[in-house]
């Protein structure tokens, strides 16, 4: 089983072994890397579409809490950066400087799990 890269600045290795441990096995902890990466894909879709009315506040929220799971704390502060800017039922677009960063950080966290599974 591959095992996280030291001096990867995408996620946390000591986050990623108790995630490991808390799984219980390989297939398990797996699966949930999987589940990410299906996952944080279809919530970037809604994230990208920077209308707080498509969910986006939701959506950053979900990524965010999987992010910090998988001690992505690059992508789960971006996502709390689009979070906050889509709080509120009358809140503006959100800026496409913080999707950018979102969609950014989610493709280097999801490279860094795809590295992980066997």
């Amino acid at each position: 089983m591959p095992s996280p890269a030291r001096n990867d600045l995408h996620l946390d290795a000591a986050t990623l072994e108790n995630v490991r441990r808390t799984m219980g096995s390989q297939a398990n902890f797996e699966d949930l890397l999987r589940e990410f990466l299906t996952s944080s894909a279809a919530l970037i879709a809604q994230i990208d579409s920077r209308r707080p009315s498509a969910g986006i506040e939701r959506a950053a929220h979900t990524l965010k809490s999987m992010a910090r799971l998988l001690g992505a704390e690059a992508l789960a502060e971006a996502c709390r950066k689009v979070e906050f800017a889509a709080h509120g039922p009358r809140a503006p677009p959100v800026p496409a400087h913080l999707v950018e960063k979102v969609r950014s950080e989610a493709l280097h966290a999801q490279e860094a799990v795809r590295r992980l599974i066997v």
